[in-house]
């Protein structure tokens, strides 16, 4: 799992590559609420290069969206194929799909 973080006016876009799931998910946990100042605006979540998800991965991003949903919005930018397919197995598919994520 890469992250890579980008700063605008807005606030800031994370690009997120590699698998996102339960064996990366401690690590992806530790780089994603490693960095406050990510969720503590305007957060734009890049999925696109997301080769595989399960659902601790999904659980990861329920918990980046809720903690920045207290005090910012975020919206999803894009997704993978793999992604796509797993939110649509679980019927998450909306997260994607909408102008703001929420829970």
């Amino acid at each position: 799992m890469e992250i890579k973080a980008k700063k605008d006016k807005d606030g800031y876009t994370l690009s997120l590559s590699g698998e996102l799931t339960i064996y990366t998910a401690e690590d992806a946990y530790i780089k994603l609420f490693a960095k406050p100042a990510w969720y503590e605006s305007n957060l734009t979540i890049n999925l696109t290069k997301v080769i595989e998800l399960d659902t601790a991965g999904v659980q990861l991003l329920f918990m980046l969206i809720k903690e920045v949903g207290s005090s910012g919005q975020v919206n999803i930018e894009g997704v993978s194929d793999a992604v796509e397919s797993v939110l649509s197995l679980l019927r998450l598919q909306s997260l994607c799909h909408s102008e703001a994520a929420s829970l």
